[in-house]
């Protein structure tokens, strides 16, 4: 009887292990199928999806399904091609170019080509339409070299239109002239660009002299000579100056300040107004305000020039030299003008 308990109990133990083992082979089935589905169905569903999408010339959709399984196959440089691709029809030209230059082999590149078309083509296009920037980078990505002449004229022309923006304005225009004749397409634009670039540096001296007179007046003295505009304006300058100066000359200092004042920061207007104020503070002290015309002296601009206009028998002369005694000068003069 013990014998049979004993054996009944041995049977039990073996059929819960087999049960066990018969569930691990199961699970371990489930198991391999999944690993299999994850580590090699998954992946070649989404990259033949992916390419379903780069053919229906969803670049976008395509590049980042490819991405995503990037290490899977040539998944990366399919994820590139397709972000290429993709950034030719935003017209994004520039990253395009530098994606289809620095990170396409052979095969990707005729990939983009065949679906972006001719990139000659596309040149003159951007050409024709005024785009000369990306004419440029279409140019740039021929494969046997765009046209020569063409492409080192555009290079030079949007070197060109940079440095207008940055200011130097006579170096644009010298290097545009330097292949005017060298390509017949681009001939016309970079004549146009010099033309206009005359008005961008007027308009530009015109601003800068609302803060710097005297700068303004420098550019405009460099260009005069090309640019009928600029000595017109260099004329208007010199006028009101001359006016100034022939009031002064006549003695007549309080018309001329006005003058001065018109154009305070061109040449020496601000010693000019100075003279002509000295001028009239003479007249102070020979009326016997002497101690006004002494503290209102020394608050003018760099008076210590401007008191050289003053005749040989002045008043305030004798009394502002540096080599009188100060004691002639009143106190804290210098703090007060301060």
């Amino acid at each position: 009887m013990k014998k049979s308990v004993k054996h009944s109990s041995q049977v039990k133990k073996a059929q819960r292990l087999a049960r066990f083992l018969i569930w691990l082979m199961i699970l371990s089935v489930l198991g391999g199928l999944l690993g299999c589905y994850f580590v090699l169905l998954k992946p070649e569903k989404q990259y033949m999806d992916a390419s379903k999408l780069l053919e229906a010339k969803s670049y976008a959709e395509a590049g980042q399904l490819f991405s995503t399984i990037e290490g899977y196959r040539d998944s990366k440089t399919k994820a590139h091609t397709a972000s290429c691709l993709s950034l030719f029809e935003r017209g994004e030209v520039e990253a395009a170019s530098t994606l289809y230059l620095n990170s396409l082999d052979a095969d990707a590149q005729a990939t983009v080509q065949k679906s972006v078309g001719s990139f000659e083509a596309l040149g003159d296009l951007a050409v024709e339409n005024g785009d000369y920037k990306n004419a440029y980078l279409y140019y740039n990505l021929v494969p046997e070299g765009g046209p020569e002449s063409t492409l080192y004229a555009l290079d030079v022309y949007n070197e060109a239109v940079i440095d207008i923006q940055n200011g130097k304005f006579a170096e644009a225009r010298e290097n545009a002239k330097s292949v005017l004749d060298r390509s017949e397409a681009m001939a016309a634009p970079l004549q146009q660009l010099i033309d206009s670039s005359f008005e961008i540096e007027f308009n530009h001296y015109l601003q800068l002299a609302e803060s710097d007179l005297d700068a303004a007046a420098r550019g405009m003295e460099s260009m005069q000579d090309e640019y009928e505009e600029a000595g017109k304006y260099l004329k208007d300058l010199e006028d009101v100056y001359n006016g100034g100066k022939m009031y002064q000359d006549e003695g007549k200092y309080q018309q001329a300040i006005p003058f001065f004042e018109k154009i305070i920061s061109y040449k020496d207007c601000r010693l000019k107004i100075s003279e002509c104020q000295v001028m009239l503070y003479e007249e102070q002290a020979k009326a016997g305000q002497t101690d006004a015309a002494i503290y209102g002296v020394m608050s003018l601009y760099d008076w210590e020039n401007a008191i050289y206009v003053l005749p040989e028998d002045s008043v305030l002369l004798p009394l502002l030299l540096p080599e009188n005694d100060n004691e002639t000068i009143p106190e804290s003069t210098e703090d007060e003008v301060a």
